[in-house]
């Protein structure tokens, strides 16, 4: 009887590790084409972002060095005003810059506000995290972030005075190093 019973617990072990282990198999196939899929997933987002990669990157790279050379035309009018005002330079050289410089300043803020949301709505959060350049990827988001508010809310507020966050010019020009 003790050995009738050890062989019919022993059968029952074995059949219970029979479960266990058809079960176990089941979850580890359903894992994998789970996994798979994700992975396919993956490849296929990869790919649409390595198409408008291909044509925004070129597009970006060349707006962020005309922007440079705004700002820097810009830096050469302020110094121009600066002579104006002082008597040493004839005024009217440069008629209606402020205007031309405000709507290329808009127009970059623009341009560079949509590739930031084009990345962001393909890339997720892993826009921040994925890429061996992640840190040039959160300077970019600060960069249009501060430009945004500078341009949109700080001149809002100071009612009409310049408000030239400096540190967002030299931040966006140190964007073609990139």
């Amino acid at each position: 009887s003790g050995l009738v019973g050890d062989v019919e617990g022993a059968s029952q072990e074995f059949a219970n590790q029979a479960e266990v282990a058809a079960v176990t198999e089941h979850y580890k196939h359903a894992a994998q084409s789970d996994l798979a899929r994700i992975m396919q997933h993956g490849r296929e987002e990869q790919g649409k972002y390595g198409q408008l990669k291909a044509v925004l990157d070129p597009i970006v790279g060349i707006c962020i060095c005309l922007n440079t050379l705004v700002i820097f035309l810009r830096l050469e009018y302020d110094g121009y005003q600066t002579a104006v005002r002082l008597g040493i330079e004839d005024p009217g050289l440069w008629p209606d810059m402020d205007s031309v410089f405000t709507f290329t300043q808009h127009f970059f803020c623009a341009v560079f506000l949509l590739e930031l949301i084009l990345r962001l709505a393909l890339l997720k959060w892993t826009y921040f995290y994925s890429t061996d350049w992640e840190i040039l990827n959160v300077i970019d988001f600060v960069i249009v972030l501060a430009a945004c508010i500078d341009l949109y809310v700080i001149r809002h507020l100071s009612l009409g005075q310049q408000s030239d966050l400096v540190i967002v010019r030299i931040v966006t020009m140190a964007r073609t190093i990139r």
